[in-house]
């Protein structure tokens, strides 16, 4: 161990052993030299800015931990170990402009500037890359005593041909003041621009809270010949002959005490890598922080909806998942191929050690990250129908109807084809299995139809989008589904509208239309409009988007 003291009468030792002061001569041990000459203290607005410089003359076990520090009142009051160098450079804290240098065309304003333009270095070359360098690196705690430390790199490019920037990070080292926990080992994270590289790895479980210290290597680079970083002047990182930069050996502390708890996940970003088109898959690449030390589970959505786990009956899927880490997760997904347009992914569980252990304010879901499927046209029907799937992809609806879909004979044992279709824009609709089954399936129309005692009028079924459009119908209404029915309330009452809902469903009725229902048989709809909706008390919709997907009658 090499102790080394100072003051602050610029008083410098090594305990014990050699005094000396700062600016002045070099002082020695067996375990390490002072170069007090090359050592500075000076005091600063906040304290004391304090560099000294070390040589060890025997070989180190291990040459990337740091050296750790803590200080000592007059009074005799110690203060926390922290590893010496981890506020030498702070998140964000590096800078790279366009020409000319200070004109404020890029980036930020560096450290202390508080928007003013930051000191230009010696010799500024000309031909400066635009954008804001971003390195940082974190550490969670899970329940179960594992660390998760992960380092990030991204660019934020600005100005003309500011893009092309290539962010790498890789030699992650975890430590406590006992010696290293965790490393990455020989692995490289490369992104691209805004996009985030990301570098986990994680120690062995079974750690006590306490400060620990993440360590790692960052290159920021950019292809453009003579393309070169400019840096906020006087830090530690440098330029390379190409004009990239190189922050090597940056050093982040985190105090760690408390609680042990698992954290909430948070997505960053969705790749799909081939773009995902209607009826295809696709392999997601999901990118954040906090997923996990095991795999957990994903839930998919149509974008915006909540929860995200598939109970609202979007048409894309999970079929397997190939890798999960604290920040990655990859898995493939599958779109039917009646899938179109915005969708979102959320992780919806994360293995933990012991389970997800909360602190009452984390909790094992995510944001929604969003991803898009992209339209693959169904062979042409050659006829009326192609016009209408046509109306599907212009007003935006998730959902891309097959020609075998589509029919113009579609019945039930209670209603007709021209019930169903009673706006009679086309003589082409999409009427979805639950309202042709039997009343004996113990669902759908029918069912709903002999619970409520008579036959009933249809005020509206299906609807092609321009339709849906020219009433004011919702954008997303299951009308154009083929799945949702609207019977007329015939007199306009509160007492009507219930009992309908609650012959819809029960669970609905109360969930959605905000009405109790007393224990009865029901058709097992998915959804029930309250009366504060489109229909108010002159109809009661009630749909089945849950039932049956894709499955059409004809």
């Amino acid at each position: 161990m090499c102790q080394v003291d100072w003051y602050p009468n610029q008083s410098i030792d090594i305990a014990g052993i050699a005094y000396g002061t700062f600016r002045t001569g070099t002082l020695a041990s067996m375990y390490c030299n002072v170069y007090t000459s090359e050592s500075t203290l000076t005091q600063t607005t906040q304290g004391y800015d304090v560099s000294i410089v070390v040589s060890f003359p025997q070989p180190l076990p291990n040459t990337l931990l740091p050296a750790w520090a803590r200080g000592t009142t007059a009074e005799g009051v110690t203060g926390d170990w922290v590893p010496v160098g981890a506020h030498i450079v702070a998140y964000d804290e590096l800078l790279a402009q366009e020409p000319p240098y200070g004109s404020g065309g890029g980036g930020s304003s560096g450290i202390g500037s508080s928007g003013d333009n930051p000191v230009a270095p010696p010799n500024l070359p000309s031909n400066t890359c635009g954008g804001d360098i971003n390195f940082n690196s974190l550490l969670n705690q899970y329940s179960d005593g594992t660390l998760a430390a992960t380092l990030t790199a991204s660019t934020d490019p600005v100005g003309s041909g500011a893009a092309g920037w290539v962010n790498e990070v890789q030699n992650g080292h975890l430590t406590s003041r006992s010696g290293e926990l965790a490393n990455s080992g020989s692995a490289t994270a490369m992104s691209m621009d805004t996009e985030i590289a990301l570098l986990p790895f994680n120690s062995s479980p079974g750690n006590a809270g306490g400060i620990y210290a993440v360590i790692g290597d960052y290159y920021f680079s950019h292809p453009a010949p003579f393309c070169n970083v400019v840096l906020n002047y006087g830090f530690p990182a440098f330029t390379n002959e190409s004009g990239g930069a190189s922050i090597k050996g940056y050093v982040r502390s985190f105090d760690l005490s408390g609680a042990q708890v698992d954290p909430t996940p948070s997505i960053y970003s969705v790749t799909l890598n081939p773009p995902l088109v209607s009826g295809g898959t696709s392999t997601a690449t999901i990118t954040g922080i906090n997923f996990g030390l095991a795999a957990g589970s994903l839930g998919l959505c149509y974008s915006g909806d909540d929860p995200c786990d598939g109970s609202d009956g979007a048409d894309v899927s999970v079929t397997g998942i190939t890798s999960w880490t604290t920040s990655s997760i990859t898995a493939t997904l599958n779109a039917a191929a009646s899938a179109v347009g915005p969708y979102d992914v959320q992780v919806t569980s994360v293995g933990a050690g012991l389970g997800f252990q909360s602190n009452g304010t984390t909790t094992a879901q995510s944001n929604h990250g969003t991803f898009q499927v992209q339209t693959q046209m169904p062979a042409p029907c050659g006829d009326q129908r192609d016009t209408i799937t046509q109306e599907y992809i212009t007003y935006g609806v998730q959902l891309l109807p097959q020609c075998s879909w589509y029919t113009q004979t579609a019945h039930s044992a209670y209603y007709t084809f021209s019930q169903f279709n009673v706006h009679g824009s086309y003589a082409w609709a999409l009427v979805k299995l639950p309202s042709t089954t039997s009343q004996s399936s113990g669902y759908g129309l029918d069912r709903w139809t002999q619970l409520i005692g008579s036959l009933q009028t249809i005020n509206s079924a299906y609807r092609s989008p321009a339709h849906n459009a020219q009433i004011g119908g919702n954008p997303r209404s299951r009308h154009m589904f083929g799945d949702a029915v609207d019977l007329n309330n015939a007199t306009h009452s509160l007492a009507e509208y219930t009992q309908k809902a609650c012959a819809a469903s029960v669970a609905a009725a109360k969930t959605y239309g905000g009405v109790t229902c007393a224990s009865q048989p029901d058709a097992s709809a998915d959804y029930v409009e309250p009366t504060t909706l489109a229909c108010h008390l002159n109809c009661v919709h009630a749909d089945w988007r849950n039932h049956n997907r894709n499955q059409y009658s004809q």
